[in-house]
């Protein structure tokens, strides 16, 4: 630190006391209020102490006034940092998810954000708390905003759960410990591709059954993370997460390519982005920062000049982002349950599939009527009787925006011979 540099705390603390003292209209009051709280840097900024100083008349005059003036553009800038790996930098795409925010922030007319990233292919919350260069990345700047990206299968049942709460909260100390105004985002980040092989019907150590499981394994990893730093830290800044994958999830990226709602996201690894998904996860942390609808702006020249292959509507894109993040996604069927023929006394197991905003109700019905506790999106009937047979199975999801009934689904109790027994 230079010998007339001001530390950030101590700006923030002047700005403070500045704007208090302007609205009392105390210049003599102001001017001891600034003489105390540089007290501590007195070494450091000696000019600001007016003690003995020839210019003590004019600082007087023109402490409040300056400061006044300063502190607004020392509080304007967002300062965002990104922090992780492959998904952040943007492997299978043409530039980075910061790039792509910083110009999206441009395009919607707010002060040019001073937007960084350290990102590493392939690490994670554990190598960015070690690393040294990460470290000093954090140290750099007084972020107003840190972005932390974790590896993408840590936080479910194929990575360590555990490793994600313990490194996540060690690197959340750190970005607190170099400004404690900074606000803390969590990237949720998106599960892998219909047609990857990590995504194979069948939930073992290394698999997921389908890319709905993967989601929600993410999302709770990142949702009980970001409760036990704010349980931890309550008088912190708090914690959030940028639903990133969730927004994947309602595009209709995880569904099968031969689905009518199929949004093209990922890169031909299916497991990065490509431009739609990067453009995509940019817009949500628009959205989330600057709480305001990223619709429209890709068309503007900060994001043209970019010359992203953007082969979904864009527009949509944009819409989705902001949906997402307030709250407003509408729900909407990845998976109807479909018709089943079990034999008498055999379980029955009907499976849906819902998007849209969380959180949302789900409600199973048999012949219009309500089935108690039936209330997942897997209903499991233990024992199908003859009786059964011939029952219509709906499935109702609902949120804040929308309700949504499934299409029928008929439950057939095979004879012996394999016949439907109501067809005898």
């Amino acid at each position: 630190m230079g010998p007339f540099s001001i530390p950030y705390a101590f700006l923030r603390d002047l700005c403070d006391f500045a704007v208090n003292q302007n609205s009392q209209g105390s210049d003599a009051s102001a001017l001891m209020g600034i003489e105390r709280v540089t007290h501590d840097f007195h070494s450091r900024i000696k000019p600001l102490k007016a003690r003995n100083n020839p210019m003590r008349i004019p600082i007087r005059l023109l402490a409040i006034p300056t400061l006044l003036f300063i502190c607004p553009h020392a509080r304007a800038e967002n300062k965002v940092l990104f922090i992780g790996n492959s998904f952040t930098f943007g492997q299978g795409g043409t530039t980075s998810v910061a790039e792509i925010f910083d110009r999206l922030a441009i395009a919607g007319g707010q002060d040019d954000p001073s937007t960084e990233m350290r990102a590493v292919g392939g690490q994670s919350y554990r190598f960015h708390e070690n690393d040294a260069t990460s470290r000093e990345a954090i140290e750099s700047k007084p972020w107003t905003h840190v972005i932390i990206q974790n590896y993408s299968t840590e936080p479910t049942h194929i990575g360590n759960p555990e490793n994600h709460i313990n490194s996540g909260t060690l690197l959340y100390k750190r970005i607190i410990e170099n400004n404690p105004s900074t606000n803390v985002i969590l990237y949720q980040t998106w599960s892998r591709a219909a047609k990857n092989p990590m995504i194979n019907g069948t939930s073992t150590d290394t698999t997921f059954s389908t890319t709905a499981e993967m989601q929600s394994e993410i999302r709770a990893g990142y949702i009980n993370l970001r409760d036990s730093l704010n349980a931890a830290h309550p008088s912190d800044p708090p914690v959030v997460i940028a639903p990133v994958g969730d927004a994947w999830q309602n595009a209709g990226g995880f569904l099968a390519e031969s689905h009518t709602d199929f949004a093209d996201l990922h890169a031909g690894d299916n497991y990065h982005g490509n431009d739609n998904g990067y453009f995509l996860s940019a817009a949500v942390y628009y959205a989330k920062i600057y709480g305001k609808s990223p619709v429209g702006l890709h068309t503007h020249s900060a994001l043209t000049s970019l010359n992203l292959n953007l082969t979904e509507n864009a527009t949509s894109l944009e819409q989705i982002a902001w949906d997402t993040v307030s709250g407003k996604a509408a729900m909407q069927y990845s998976m109807h349950p479909s018709p089943l023929t079990v034999s008498a006394g055999a379980p029955a197991v009907f499976t849906t599939s819902a998007r849209g905003s969380r959180p949302f109700a789900v409600q199973w019905f048999r012949n219009g009527n309500a089935i108690p506790n039936a209330t997942e999106l897997t209903l499991t009937l233990p024992s199908a009787g003859e009786k059964m047979d011939g029952s219509i199975f709906t499935v109702t999801v609902s949120n804040a925006v929308s309700s949504l009934t499934s299409s029928p689904a008929t439950l057939s109790i095979a004879d012996g011979d394999g016949s439907s027994a109501a067809a005898q």
